[in-house]
């Protein structure tokens, strides 16, 4: 997926949380404005902007996305946010590895690393947007 792919994804998924605009607006201009060469998935748009709904909200969600896409939103929530908009997307992140792993007799080392790298920058406060990108 392509930064800018990634970028649109959040501008809309926050639009529609932000209630600013639909689920259905927000699909037609990410699809407008889509990058990458693989096909693009209206159900997938769904899952993304549902999957920032609840960190945002510090809600457990069922739908996976990519880790790539989960840790551009954790650095987006940190710097839109702040620390403590952070520890509820993280909360509601575990939730949502823990009922992964559940469901499907599995461990998610990566969803975990990605989790505790982002637990240590919520920790250490005004550190952190150095910390995002090493």
């Amino acid at each position: 997926m392509f930064e800018q792919d990634k970028k649109n994804i959040y501008k809309y998924a926050l639009q529609v949380y932000n209630k600013k605009i639909t689920y259905k607006e927000a699909s037609a201009q990410i699809e407008a404005e889509w990058m990458t060469k693989e096909e693009f998935n209206e159900n997938s748009v769904k899952d993304y902007i549902s999957a920032l709904r609840h960190m945002l909200n510090g809600t457990r969600h069922s739908r996976g996305i990519s880790t790539e896409l989960r840790e551009f939103f954790l650095e987006k929530i940190l710097d839109e946010f702040g620390v403590e908009r952070l520890e509820t997307a993280l909360a509601a992140y575990m939730m949502h590895i823990v009922y992964y792993e559940e469901s499907h007799n599995t461990h998610r080392k990566i969803e975990r690393e990605i989790h505790d790298k982002f637990l240590k920058i919520s920790k250490n406060g005004d550190n952190c947007k150095t910390e995002i990108n090493p």
